[in-house]
């Protein structure tokens, strides 16, 4: 879902955002969104340790500082809920940053600042963890169809292991997305991840890398539907806990419906 996982059964995935933006005058804008994402998995032991609802309310205030230069300063209130788990978080993102338009194929948006994160664990009971975040993405659009990107992020979040609260994540990543033509596109991309794990007394600290490679090409049947297909192949290392490393091979077809 969106990143390694190695816990194996079937699930049902959600994620449904809305958003609304409001301009007071000429340089002012105010943007409030909400996220609502649920994950859910059909084995019951599975589901009783990690089934989960995420839910995101984000308020931002945008000021056109210069033409092509827009500050901004955002809060988020992030609220995690488990459904039989005892690993309640409830995160709290303080963020500065701006959207910067080089010119109109290349765009910046940046985002910094500090999470504070109030976490439950049945094991050593509540926490709080206070740290750096950082989200970035560079665009650049080099055809009519086609585009560069290249994203960043550091921060925590769900560890995905049992009884263990959060973990200190880096992500990056390039993702090329081309027109072969009028009908056909592909895309492409390559994606790091680094993951450290450290929670005295629930588990032993180590680090582990993640490898993503992807591959994929798009059909426009019509305006309406397109069809797609793609290859993922993931390598995880993790040499202070060799006993999670794996390769993964994901191949999948499928459909999309515009409406």
């Amino acid at each position: 879902i969106g990143g390694p996982n190695r816990q194996e059964g079937d699930y049902l995935y959600s994620n449904t955002s809305l958003s609304a933006a409001y301009q007071w005058n000429e340089i002012i804008t105010s943007v409030t969104s909400y996220n609502f994402t649920a994950l859910y998995y059909l084995e019951q032991a599975l589901n009783d340790t990690q089934g989960n609802i995420s839910q995101t309310l984000a308020q931002s205030i945008n000021w056109l500082w210069k033409p092509k230069t827009t500050l901004v300063l955002e809060y988020r209130a992030n609220a995690i809920t488990y459904y039989k788990a005892d690993l309640d978080q409830f995160g709290n993102y303080f963020l500065v940053g701006f959207d910067q338009i080089f010119n109109p194929r290349f765009f910046w948006n940046l985002r910094v600042g500090a999470q504070l994160n109030f976490n439950n664990n049945e094991v050593d009971g509540s926490s709080t963890y206070l740290g750096p975040f950082m989200e970035s993405t560079l665009s650049y659009q080099f055809a009519p169809a086609s585009s560069l990107a290249w994203n960043m992020r550091y921060g925590t979040e769900q560890s995905g292991l049992t009884d263990v609260s959060q973990r200190q994540t880096f992500r990056t990543g390039l993702t090329l997305s081309h027109a072969i033509n009028s009908r056909l596109g592909a895309t492409a991309g390559i994606n790091y991840q680094a993951n450290y794990y450290d929670q005295s007394g629930v588990i032993e600290s180590y680090t582990e890398s993640i490898v993503n490679f992807s591959v994929g090409l798009n059909f426009r049947v019509n305006r309406l539907v397109s069809l797609n297909a793609g290859y993922q192949f993931t390598i995880d290392v993790a040499p202070g806990f060799t006993g999670r490393e794996y390769n993964r091979s994901i191949a999948f077809v499928g459909a999309n419906f515009s409406f």
